[in-house]
């Protein structure tokens, strides 16, 4: 009985984990980008007791590239930090890196913007990834046509 009740409990969990990012996704399809945080701030309480790392990463990467759609690049920030603090593969790296200069752009911080994506084109190369090395060679070339 006890096993039963650890079990149901643990898929309550996980459906609700499961809805909590759908309805926030649904919410950026809508433009209604505040109640997508509030959605995913909820669903953060979920993947931290559950020590979900990996689904954290991905969380606090969303929220942050909220936040600088909303223009608010302090918080903004403070997510893609925090994404960036808890990332083990390689891919995540590339993707918050990413984020972390587009959020350097928005606050006109060009040569910030240029190192992340110098360090981000070094790993997809290390890693071998044509298509970020491309992405990120095409970000570089415009930020240095800006100049």
């Amino acid at each position: 009985k006890n096993s039963f009740a650890v079990k149901s409990s643990s898929v309550y969990l996980s459906q609700k984990d499961n809805a909590l990012d759908r309805l926030g996704r649904l919410y950026v399809l809508q433009n209604q980008l505040q109640k997508a945080i509030a959605t995913w701030e909820q669903r953060e309480l979920l993947l931290q007791k559950a020590d979900n790392k990996f689904e954290l990463v991905v969380l606090y990467h969303d929220i942050g590239r909220a936040y600088l759609t909303l223009k608010d690049y302090k918080k903004a920030n403070e997510y893609a930090h925090m994404s960036y603090s808890m990332v083990v593969d390689s891919v995540w790296k590339m993707n918050v890196m990413v984020l972390l200069a587009e959020i350097h752009l928005a606050c006109k911080e060009i040569d910030s913007a240029k190192r992340v994506l110098e360090n981000c084109y070094s790993i997809a190369k290390q890693e071998k990834d044509k298509a970020a090395e491309k992405a990120v060679q095409d970000l570089l070339d415009r930020l240095r046509s800006h100049r």
